[in-house]
């Protein structure tokens, strides 16, 4: 592989076609993005703001920040400007006396209730207020926003550990436990640590938080009769149902890089490599599309179709109607996870895998009406409008993981 050539590649990428885009959906009056937008790219339909996007959009502002020397030609004066107003929108708007992050707001900041009447409708907004914050603190060196991100961090586990939390887009059927929760609190805590360690501080606490949540994941949700994550583990598993042998390919390979760098900063990579290793192949290989190409939505544990009993609920509907889907945000976290793999094990079916990924996505996602991607597909890679999370385009998977992706290839430039 020419690293250098293929970090041109990222580089353009990132400078020519994504920023560009989504800096002309900015809000320049109160702070944030708008990101309430037709899956082809090309129509806003409202300018309320989810709070997950908002959190999102200021990690990724901060990470061009971070990474300046890499992007000649990018609008740095509005990246400064919009990550600033997004950072005083998050900290004026987003949570209330005990650090709960809201859901949605309107355009000012008004807060919006949901169906249920409730604001606070998922923890995962919290976790992404936590993201931006901490690496807007991280790149400004403005530690009081940091402190900040830490109140929420603390304020989510403690909502965890008590539970009764919300987590729209999907609740987590009871009695089930979610892969979703431990994962998003690891990749949470990652950049959390990030920022503090940047500051110099002390860190212990928070790696002791991440250990027990990949404890969680590989003693609840890992599988070692098919080597895959359970996307839901119920106290009396029963793989007559859909629920217990479902798997989310996807939410499997983006998690497997938050273990990587989880387990490569506390020093104990070598010793799960192999085992990770071994999820990887396996998830990908009973996931993807041999004869359209392209990763399946969902899977069952033995390959193909996900089958089982269910209860008629309306994540099980979700499972059954859009399991053979192509969505965008996979495909961008294999290109990172693969080439990650490639470079740590000099295992050369990782690059294959990466350059079979490379030619499916570049194939198949980017949009000919603007420069972004068309995020969601069908089965045989056609445009599909149906909403299959939030309903918004979010300016999150495909620029953390090109972003990702210049940063590795620098650091093997000379492979």
């Amino acid at each position: 592989m020419d690293t250098s050539e293929k970090k041109k590649f990222y580089i353009s990428q990132i400078e020519d076609r994504f920023v560009p885009y989504w800096l002309s959906f900015i809000d320049d009056e109160h702070g944030g993005i708008y990101t309430s937008i037709s899956n082809d790219g090309n129509t806003l339909y409202s300018k309320d703001k989810y709070i997950w996007s908002q959190g999102r959009w200021l990690y990724i502002l901060s990470k061009l920040i971070e990474m300046k020397r890499f992007f000649k030609s990018l609008d740095y004066e509005r990246i400064f400007g919009n990550a600033s107003m997004t950072a005083s929108f998050l900290i004026s708007h987003s949570f209330d006396s005990d650090y709960c992050t809201v859901f949605r707001t309107k355009d000012d900041g008004t807060w919006v209730k949901d169906d249920d009447g409730d604001y606070y409708s998922s923890i995962y907004a919290d976790a992404f207020s936590v993201i931006g914050l901490a690496e807007y603190s991280k790149v400004t060196r403005d530690r009081s926003i940091g402190l900040t991100s830490e109140k929420i961090m603390d304020s989510m586990l403690r909502r965890i550990d008590q539970g009764g939390y919300k987590t729209a887009p999907y609740e987590i059927p009871s009695p089930y436990n979610s892969h979703g929760i431990p994962m998003i609190i690891i990749s949470t805590l990652r950049v959390l640590s990030s920022m503090k360690e940047s500051f110099s501080e002390d860190v212990s606490r928070l790696y002791r938080e991440e250990k027990k949540y990949l404890d969680l994941i590989f003693s609840l949700h890992y599988d070692r009769e098919t080597n895959l994550i359970r996307e839901y583990v119920s106290p009396s598993p029963d793989y007559s149902r859909l629920l217990d042998r479902h798997i989310n390919p996807g939410h499997t390979l983006e998690d497997a890089w938050f273990w990587i760098e989880s387990m490569e900063s506390q020093g104990v990579l070598s010793e799960n490599i192999a085992l990770i290793s071994d999820i990887i192949k396996k998830t990908f290989d009973i996931s993807w599309d041999n004869e359209y190409g392209g990763l399946f939505r969902f899977v069952d544990r033995k390959g193909g179709k996900p089958k089982g009993k269910t209860n008629g609920s309306s994540y099980e509907c979700l499972v059954k109607e859009t399991w053979n889907m192509k969505l965008w945000w996979p495909h961008s976290e294999m290109l990172y996870l693969f080439l990650k793999m490639f470079f740590l094990t000099g295992d050369d079916e990782y690059l294959s895998l990466y350059k079979k990924v490379e030619e499916y996505t570049f194939s198949t996602f980017p949009s000919d009406k603007n420069t972004e991607w068309v995020q969601i597909r069908n089965r045989k890679g056609e445009e599909d409008d149906r909403v299959v999370a939030l309903p918004v385009k979010d300016p999150f998977h495909i620029l953390r993981d090109f972003l990702k992706i210049v940063m590795l290839l620098e650091e093997h430039d000379a492979y």
